[in-house]
Formats: structure tokens, sequence, C-alpha cells
């Protein structure tokens, strides 16, 4: 017999799996996986010179199913790491999400990753860690789901947003407690609520706060679990989100069930499974109709309770849950024992197998400590046969010994030589990273004024806008001379539509595009004027992608009203 402290343990467990991890809306019809599939296979086996068309069509996908943001397309030249990095992070996400088949997703979200490194944008990265560690968390794999989690982790803390920054300490905590270490879980839900109330996302504040609720509920506190569920409950009420909400009362009946609470618990789950049933939430719905049976068995209405119990476990058996299954089992044995003895054997059966295997994991870790006493046993009497040995040989150790340290010596020298030459190396290059730094910095002062040529209102700026056009000036910066500073190439930069951008960066500069990149160019050229005298007019029209000094000296003073003649000579300057 397994005690009721074990089945809400698994309870805890599984509901943070059912938090972190909800099915995706289904797809249409017309959108079968098998599409996808099919779709996927064709971009795997296809030659390089058709991968971007390939890709494209797995992308016009899932743009009709509403997966992606945005529509993506790839034109013919896109560079081929930038196809492979965006086509194999969306079909690890898609077959995470929509497919269920997180194994998958691991090989191509880890073919992704290092591209995501590589990115400009470390947001790209972050998203990728981010599914690589659920992935992870799902097979139970807590180790790597962790190491993928704390990087990630470390790239939402350097961008300072305490959203990112609460979300991935909340997935921390997720997978501390799936690996049953709530105390280490606690220290991270803390420092999630805390981030949290930094911010105004109530959506995220609600998710920690049910996380918080599973943890303290697993550490036996179960007066904190029920004040954290019934504030995510009544955030989720307000948002309007009923699905949400119905996950709330589940938790909140688990902490009931764990105070003995027995008729609050049972109004809260009268009121969730109706609404996990319509949202074909079946995970959660699973382990509310569990709970449910335990509360009718309490009441002894057996017939009742093995209804209950008996769809909770045909529900379990299709999502492969071992862990709530056993709960079921054992479940319809106790229901069944008295009136159909022969149906009640068959699930304790089943029930004492899934116990075996649950813990062979935790029986492994106490025969290898085992071991590890047996062994030291061992070890000892060999080693009091070994001292007579060792007396024998011990001028000759002493000899050995000696030797190594000259010779530890010599090389010892001959390393920190060569430290000296590595540190020499170190400053230089330090030296040139903080003058690219310096130069970063002084080129976005200098373009300060252009971002809100139009705009009295900067500290409305959001932190995304403000990488956005951080993105935009390098990228200005970067390809101006090759004469691609332009829309169209900056769209497929970004990864966006054209008409997206546009709509996009008007509303943050008050400018359209083309007037916006076109004064970022003439930034530069004044820029160059100021700090290259041996330039000419000419180069420096060269060098901020006009092509005739004619039309750049016509464009200078439209703008700037005044000549980059006269400029130059500092007749006129800013």
């Amino acid at each position: 017999m397994v005690s009721k402290r074990h089945y809400y343990g698994n309870t805890a467990r599984t509901l943070t799996l059912a938090i972190l991890f909800l099915m995706a809306t289904a797809l249409s019809a017309a959108n079968s996986p098998t599409d996808f599939d099919r779709l996927l296979d064709r971009y795997e086996k296809a030659q390089p010179g058709q991968r971007t068309e390939a890709a494209n069509a797995l992308f016009r996908f899932l743009d009709k199913a509403e997966f992606t943001d945005h529509p993506i397309q790839f034109k013919h030249g896109t560079p081929t790491d930038t196809v492979s990095m965006q086509t194999d992070y969306w079909a690890a996400e898609y077959l995470y999400n929509e497919q269920q088949q997180p194994e998958r997703a691991i090989t191509l979200a880890r073919r992704a990753l290092p591209l995501c490194r590589q990115s400009r944008d470390p947001m790209i990265g972050g998203d990728c860690l981010a599914l690589l560690s659920a992935c992870h968390f799902r097979k139970g794999e807590w180790k790597a789901a962790a190491n993928y989690a704390k990087e990630l982790y470390q790239i939402d803390k350097r961008s300072g947003d305490a959203d990112r920054m609460s979300s991935s300490l909340n997935t921390l905590a997720a997978i501390f407690l799936g690996a049953k270490q709530p105390k280490e879980a606690e220290k991270y839900i803390v420092r999630a609520l805390e981030t949290s109330q930094q911010t105004d996302n109530r959506q995220r504040q609600a998710v920690i706060m049910g996380m918080a609720a599973e943890i303290y509920h697993a550490l036996g506190n179960e007066q904190k679990a029920l004040e954290h569920a019934r504030r995510a409950y009544e955030l989720e009420q307000q948002l309007q989100r009923p699905s949400k909400a119905a996950i709330r009362l589940s938790q909140m009946a688990s902490a009931y069930i764990a105070m003995g609470k027995n008729p609050e618990a049972k109004d809260a789950l009268e009121k969730a499974i109706p609404q996990l049933r319509a949202d074909g939430n079946n995970h959660s719905l699973a382990i509310c109709l569990n709970q449910r049976g335990d509360l009718l068995m309490k009441e002894k209405n057996t017939t009742a309770s093995a209804k209950s119990y008996q769809e909770a476990l045909e529900l379990l058996l299709a999502q492969g849950d071992l862990y709530n299954e056993s709960h079921s089992r054992l479940g319809l044995y106790n229901a069944l024992k008295d009136t159909n003895p022969q149906e009640a054997m068959k699930h304790i059966e089943r029930y004492n197998e899934l116990k075996d295997s649950l813990y062979d994991h935790e029986t492994g870790e106490l025969l290898s400590k085992y071991n590890a006493q047996y062994g030291n046993e061992q070890l000892k009497l060999a080693n009091e046969e070994q001292q007579r040995q060792k007396r024998n040989i011990f001028i000759t150790a002493l000899a050995v010994t000696a030797a190594l340290i000259i010779i530890i010596g010599v090389l010892w020298l001959v390393f920190r030589r060569r430290q000296k030459g590595n540190r020499r190396e170190n400053d230089q290059l330090s030296q040139q990273i903080d003058q690219l730094n310096t130069q970063h910095r002084q080129l976005k002062e200098k373009y300060a004024n252009i971002l809100f040529s139009n705009r009295n209102d900067k500290n409305e700026l959001s932190a995304e806008d403000r990488q956005l056009i951080d993105r935009i000036i390098k990228f200005t910066h970067d390809n101006m001379e090759q004469g691609k500073a332009d829309l169209e190439h900056l769209a497929q930069e970004l990864c966006m539509s054209s008409s997206n951008l546009r709509r996009r960066l008007t509303s943050i500069t008050g400018e359209t595009p083309a007037n916006y990149l076109l004064k970022l160019r003439l930034e530069e050229a004044r820029h160059l004027m100021d700090t290259r005298r041996d330039l000419s007019i000419s180069d420096v029209a060269l060098k901020c992608g006009f092509d005739d000094k004619s039309n750049f000296a016509r464009t200078f003073r439209r703008v700037f009203g005044i000549s980059p003649s006269e400029y130059q000579r500092g007749e006129q300057k800013d």
C-alpha cells in the first residue's frame, strides 16, 4: 500500500507538468500532422539549392495553422545558416507543442542552438534554450532541463527584463520540483514571485503563483499552497481565462484534501472538471477525476468512485502517465474489491508492477549507497595488506617523488612563461573589446536624436521597441556601404514582412522607414566628415551607400540645409 502523502506528491508533480505544458489548440482538418511530417521530411531531404523552397513550404503550413507570430518566407540568396536556424527551431516548436514529440524536437532544437547563439539577437538563443529545457523536462531529464534553464536565466538577467527573468526563474522552480527537490524549488519560486511584482504582467503572476502552490503543497505547507492557488485563481478570473482558472481550482482542491477540508475540495473539483473536459485538457482532467474518486471513497460511494477512477485511467493510458495511472489502479482496487474482486485483482496486480518500476530509480540509489559502504569495508582490508608492501618500497617512492618534483618545477617554469605571453595577448584583446564597446556606445548616442525626431514620448518606448531600433541602427551601419541598407534587406534580416516592419517602425519613430534609414546614413556621413578629414566627399558618399556625389550633395542639403562641402569646411555645424 502507498500512503496518501505519496499520491498527493505525485499529484503535485503531474499538475506541474500540466501547468507548464498544456496542449496547444488542435489544427484544422486541412492541416493534419501528416502534412507537417511530409513537409519536414521534404525539407530534411532537400538538396542545398532546394532547401529555401522546401523551408518556405513548411512555413506556409505553419502560418496557415496560425502557429508562428507572423508569416516567415525566405528569399533566394538568404544565408543558409539563417534558413536552417529558423526552420529547425520552428519545426522543433511544432513537434513539441502540437505533436507532443519531445525526442524529435530535441534533435532539431540542438541543431538550431549553435546558430541561435551566433545570432545578433540573444532572444532567439533564449527561445531555443527554453524549448530544450521544456523538452527535457517532459522526458524527466531534470539535469539537462536545469542546465538549459540556467543558461536561459543568465540571458534574461543580462537583458534586465523582469518579466523574462521571472519566467525563467519559474521554469527552474518547476524543474527542481519535478526532480523531487521542493526545498531547492522554493528558492527559485520566491525570487520569481519577487521579480514578477516588478511587472504588470498579471498572466505571468498567475502562472508563478500557481507554481508556488505546487511547491508548497509538495513541502507540506498546505496553508501557503492554498493562499497562492487562491490568488492565482482570482487573477485568472480577472483575466477572463476560465481554462486556466480551472487548473487553479484543481490546485486548491489538492490543498483542501491534504488539510482534510473535503467539502471545499469537492466543490472546487465540481467547478473545475466540466471546464477541463470542455477544454480538452485531459491530463489535468484525469488528475481531478482521481481526486474526486478519493473523495467519493471517503463518502463510501464506491460505485461513483469506481466510475471516476475508470475515466481517469482511460485518459492516463492514452497519455502514458505511469505516475497517475498507479493512483487510478489502486483506487479501482479499493472501489471494486467487495463487488467485483476478480476485476479488482487485475488492477492491484498492475498497480504493483507500476510501483516497482516507479521506484526502480530510488532503489538503485539505495543499492549504490550500500555498495559504496560495502566497498569501503573491503578497501579497508586491502589497505592493511598494501601498508606492508608500501614499507618495502618507501625509499624508492621518495626517489620517484623527488624526480617528479623536479620535472613539475621545470614544467611550471615553462607554463609561467607561456602564461605571461597569453596574458599580454589577453590584455590586447581586452583593449580591442573595450574600443569596440566604446564605438558601439558612441554609435547609439550619435543616432539617438534620429530615433525621436518626430516623437516627444521617449519614456513610453518599450524595451522590445528599443531593442528593435538598436538592431536596425547596427544593420544600417554595417550594410550601408554595400547599398543594402534598405527596407527590403532589413525586413529579410529581421525575418519580418516589409509591411509589418513598415508599420512597426513608423509607430515607433513617427517617420516612414525610408526617411528614417536615410537619416541614419546621413548622420553617418556627418560623423565621417567630423572624424575622417582624409576622406573626400565622394568617398564619404560611397561609404554611406550613395552612388554618386551629386545625389549625395542634394540629399544632404535637403535634410541639413547646408552642402557637404560647406559642412566639411565648418561653416555651419549643428
